[in-house]
């Protein structure tokens, strides 16, 4: 019987942004969305990560992952190489050097955003590769609610319901002339509060929806709510 994988749960990673040249922060700029928000087994993530790094000689990266299992492994990785250091497995925690000690409280308390300071877009990562992508997109309640009940009784993910609603919707927004046009038509919910749900989606329509928003300067969030709003009659049919 083939053994089942074992997949990363979290992982941070240390190219040393601040000091790398243009074309060094290009090549990451493709490798780091394939290697963020993919689901990757340990061996996996680590063939990508070497990879990376032949691609960027002389240049030292550490990562930091955890797996479904409850293990972390430091991965320092130089001119292609990467050597895997277990630091803590599901029951007990493992002797390092000092110096690794140091990177992996170092990459423990780094802001991520601080460790890559970039936004890719939809494009980039379709560039990169990536046909499916994650967004986490911030909804009004009672719209999540509805959106969650409409997902039971179709038996279908929030995901799908929302990438239908672009579907219907997004002849009739791409003919809209400007942000306020568009506000009139979406569905307002005053003093609701509002919360985030992991979303997945085509790059393709992602590249889409992501073009409107910067034409309407908008959130891809506000622009999947309008999308809603819009489809709703469909969605309900």
């Amino acid at each position: 019987m083939a053994a089942v994988p074992i997949y990363i749960t979290d992982c941070r990673i240390d190219w040393g942004w601040a000091t790398r040249t243009d074309e060094e922060r290009r090549i990451l700029r493709a490798y780091h969305p394939r290697l963020d928000d993919r689901d990757h087994t340990v061996e996996t993530f680590t063939a990508l990560l070497a990879r990376a790094s032949a691609e960027l000689p002389g240049v030292a990266i550490a990562a930091l992952v955890d797996d479904q299992v409850g293990s972390r492994t430091l991965l320092l990785a130089r001119d292609g190489a990467v050597t895997p250091v277990l630091v803590q497995d599901a029951t007990r925690r493992h002797s390092i050097t000092l110096g690794q000690d140091d990177k992996v409280r170092a990459l423990l308390a780094a802001d991520r955003d601080a460790l890559f300071p970039v936004c890719v877009t939809a494009s980039e990562r379709l560039a990169a590769g990536e046909t499916t992508q994650s967004r986490g997109i911030f909804f009004p309640e009672p719209m999540l609610a509805w959106l969650g009940a409409e997902a039971t009784r179709l038996d279908r993910s929030l995901s799908h319901l929302v990438q239908l609603a672009w579907t219907e919707a997004r002849a009739r927004i791409s003919t809209l002339p400007d942000r306020d046009a568009a506000a009139a038509l979406r569905e307002a919910h005053p003093g609701a509060t509002v919360a985030m749900q992991t979303l997945y989606f085509p790059s393709a329509l992602l590249v889409e929806a992501e073009a409107e928003a910067a034409r309407f300067d908008v959130s891809l969030s506000w622009l999947f709510q309008l999308a809603l709003s819009l489809a709703r009659p469909a969605i309900t049919a």
